[in-house]
């Protein structure tokens, strides 16, 4: 491959833990990036489209199971 020789128009710097729980949904992306757990840098317009070019997990409307559950389910 070689470079096309163009700039990057958007810079994304994540924590892994906050990225991986914004799309299992367990953190709202409002949260993620007012805490600058989830970073945009770069064209407004694209950092704005941005949480709507990753497919949130098919499984994010599951809320997980407490422990508390499980160890009374025997």
């Amino acid at each position: 491959k070689t470079y096309p020789g163009f700039d990057e128009d958007l810079y994304i710097t994540a924590e892994a833990e906050a990225f991986v729980k914004w799309h299992a949904g367990q953190l709202s992306w409002s949260q993620a990036t007012r805490e600058d757990r989830i970073q945009l840098d770069g064209d407004l317009s694209l950092a704005r489209a941005f949480p709507t070019w990753n497919a949130r997990s098919k499984f994010a409307h599951i809320m997980p199971v407490s422990r508390t559950a499980t160890s009374h389910a025997g």
